[in-house]
């Protein structure tokens, strides 16, 4: 099997779900705080919930804090890796214990999950190497092992909408 290097890890994502509310010092802080980190890992996605307008939000909050084993009713709170963090005390501390969480639960999927996704980009790989240019009206001989899949979709469109059937 061929090393990909870490570019297949973009294949593998964490979602964390924030909980935070209009006016509340702690969730602006904490906001500023993961902005950093999702700036620094492309693998992080954070999921907003406003709770001070929206009661739906409440009810999802109450709902992932008790599958946690936990109860909340505050914000800010964040849930990563079936792991709830309530309130937000400076970088320096609560920061830095999210972003360890963050950091060890994304190696544990990787863990996981990274033997498979290797194999499946293997497959694909040899897949694609196995597949004959394709000679288009009007575009020529296109080679779909060195183009990207929406690339070579548009280009095969193009040529359709020329299609008198």
């Amino acid at each position: 099997m061929a090393h990909h290097g870490r570019g297949w890890c973009r294949l593998v994502s964490l979602k964390a779900h924030f909980f935070w509310a209009h006016g509340c010092p702690y969730c602006k802080k904490e906001r500023a705080y993961l902005d950093g980190l999702v700036a620094q890992y492309s693998w992080l996605d954070i999921v907003d919930y406003e709770v001070s307008k929206n009661r739906d939000n409440v009810r999802l909050m109450v709902r992932m804090a008790k599958d946690t084993g936990g109860s909340t009713s505050v914000v800010p709170t964040l849930f990563v890796c079936n792991q709830m963090t309530v309130g937000f005390n400076s970088p320096e501390v609560t920061g830095e214990a999210i972003h360890t969480q963050m950091v060890d639960c994304y190696k544990r999927i990787l863990r996981q999950g990274g033997e498979a996704a290797l194999q499946a980009i293997a497959d694909v790989e040899e897949t694609l190497e196995d597949i004959d240019p394709i000679d288009l009206p009007l575009l020529g001989s296109l080679d779909p092992s060195v183009m990207s899949l929406p690339l070579l979709t548009v280009a095969i469109a193009t040529v359709d909408a020329f299609n008198p059937c």
